[in-house]
């Protein structure tokens, strides 16, 4: 003698689907328990089918197996979130412009220079490109904070910056816009 646990599932649009799919979730159920049962007939009782809808596939089955044990047959809903093609490509395009930006700041870093010294535009001070220290998107004077960039790669810094900046507005605006299918789960058990 054993106990027998299955969790169905159907996917749900409208009240018609979820009043079918009950129906047709139930009956095969009923046809499972009277083919593997030890003998003794059908389902034990009615489903509890409880309004609630569980954010995803796995959150729904991990709280109808919580259930098990004492012959409960129940059932909830799930939210299956489908994959969102054009949010994954402007994910693509985000890393692509910030490795974009990162490798062009690293290009225009003074070290990679031929001279040895770095002359300051606004104080105009000799420094030596070894004291000079490469920040996130700028490479400030040591003795004024003036950004030794020149005014074209500052330019070019800023105009990938704001690219990066609208591709991440897009990426949210996408990603606000989930869709998702409805699953109706049916959790039923017996003795066999």
């Amino acid at each position: 003698m054993s106990h027998y646990v299955n969790i169905i599932s159907e996917k749900v649009k409208t009240e018609a689907d979820i009043k079918r799919a009950k129906e047709m979730l139930w009956s095969y159920g009923e046809e499972d328990c009277e083919r593997n049962s030890d003998g003794q007939g059908g389902l034990s009782s009615r489903p509890v089918w409880e309004n609630r809808t569980f954010e995803s596939y796995d959150e729904a089955c991990d709280y109808l197996a919580a259930h098990s044990g004492f012959y409960w047959i129940g059932g909830c809903f799930a939210k299956v979130y489908q994959k969102n093609a054009k949010a994954e490509d402007v994910k693509k395009r985000i890393a692509e412009a910030k490795e974009n930006l990162a490798d062009y700041v690293k290009k225009a870093d003074c070290k990679n220079f031929k001279s040895a010294k770095v002359g300051c535009p606004n104080c105009g001070s000799n420094l030596n490109k070894n004291y000079v220290k490469l920040l996130t998107y700028s490479q400030p004077c040591p003795l004024c904070g003036t950004d030794l960039f020149s005014k074209t790669v500052q330019e070019n810094i800023k105009s990938k910056r704001a690219k990066i900046a609208d591709l991440e507005k897009k990426l949210e605006k996408s990603c606000n816009t989930k869709k998702y299918d409805t699953y109706l789960l049916f959790k039923y058990e017996f003795h066999c």
